[in-house]
């Protein structure tokens, strides 16, 4: 989770988008049936002290990889 925060990617977000019965996206242009799909976020119960040390590795990770 913190690793994806790193990488500008928050997996906390949920990420829905309607779409057409072929999964392509729904714009104003296209009527029809549309329907959801995506991913609801992340939600991590709270612990301090794993918490802590969950920051410090992505942290380290993130430091390795040269981003």
């Amino acid at each position: 989770m913190y690793l994806s925060q790193l990488l500008e990617t928050d997996l906390s977000k949920d990420d829905f988008q309607a779409i057409h019965e072929d999964g392509s996206l729904c714009d104003d242009d296209v009527g029809g049936p549309m329907f959801v799909d995506g991913e609801q976020g992340i939600e991590l119960r709270p612990n301090i002290e794993q918490d802590t040390i969950a920051r410090q590795l992505a942290q380290k990770i993130f430091d390795k990889l040269n981003v």
